[in-house]
């Protein structure tokens, strides 16, 4: 069920508190949606082209356990914790097979192609979503598929939209549940509430508008949250990566922290310095972060 449910989006980054590499969970959706019509609406945003260069990672057998977004044709960003659950600066997740552009679809095998991982330097001992980023670099580029661009513009109330790939459920839960006719891939949108503590917050509210923990109580029609290990995928906004999902919904429904992330300055020099990417990136904070 809908319960004082938000998310944030620290940094560029990933899932919170985890001890152990949990598998990719896809859009939750609002349970009034569940229905052929609303599913082929999520399915159409997760298919829309300007949303191109969001992909996944899998494990040896296929299964996704994070989202993440290309940001050149040999890097993508995604959240630290999928790679080193535990915080300790230590690359966990000894290998994986990247999903980008065609082999997004189901029954189409990805590439073994993982080069190097780098997480961002305060990861390590700190377990904190403003810091859960990690930049994968491929030892084969990625052809074909427009990369996304990074964004540190203020988006506080904006609509913002967010893909993942994985499980499946809605508002009434349990997570996961049944979407009869679901994609791998869903997306959906959030208004973007607020900015604090270096993330982007935002809220998963019920048709009904009695959920709301921040900013509106309506729900937009296609209203979403993320469950757990949706991790790494994005916040798109205004076409841009602005963040990174981060938290997510419990296994029986029920509300838990974390989104996206926002981008404070370490964050986004750190990916913009591993990307080459300084001098093609807008580096505007937003008016109310503080130095």
């Amino acid at each position: 069920m809908y319960k004082k449910y938000q998310r944030t989006f620290p940094a560029l980054a990933g899932a919170i508190g985890l001890s152990s590499l949990i598998p990719a969970s896809a859009i939750v959706i609002r349970d009034d949606l569940n229905n052929p019509a609303g599913i082929a609406q999520h399915n159409a945003i997760a298919n829309n082209s300007a949303f191109a260069a969001t992909g996944f990672q899998s494990d040896a057998g296929g299964s996704p356990h994070c989202t993440g977004t290309l940001v050149s044709a040999t890097k993508y960003i995604t959240a630290a914790h999928c790679w080193d659950s535990n915080a300790d600066g230590v690359v966990e997740q000894a290998a994986a097979n990247t999903h980008f552009g065609v082999s997004r679809n189901p029954g189409v095998g990805g590439a073994n192609n993982v080069a190097s991982v780098a997480l961002h330097p305060s990861w390590a001992g700190s377990m904190d979503p403003q810091f859960d980023l990690a930049v994968v670099t491929l030892s084969s580029p990625i052809n074909g598929v427009p990369f996304a661009s990074l964004t540190d513009a203020d988006v506080t109330g904006q609509q913002a939209t967010k893909i993942g790939y994985g499980q499946q459920g809605d508002g009434a839960g349990p997570i996961p549940g049944v979407l009869a006719g679901a994609q791998q891939g869903l997306g959906g949108h959030n208004m973007v509430d607020a900015f604090t503590s270096n993330t982007w917050r935002t809220d998963f509210d019920s048709p009904a508008g009695t959920s709301s923990t921040l900013g509106s109580a309506t729900a937009l029609p296609n209203e979403v949250a993320t469950a757990p290990g949706d991790s790494g995928g994005p916040l798109w906004v205004g076409g841009q990566l602005a963040g990174v999902l981060n938290g997510g919904f419990s296994g029986t429904g029920g509300g838990g922290g974390g989104g996206g992330t926002g981008v404070p300055e370490p964050t986004l020099a750190f990916a913009l310095g591993l990307l080459g990417l300084a001098s093609g990136c807008r580096r505007r904070r937003p008016d109310s972060v503080k130095a």
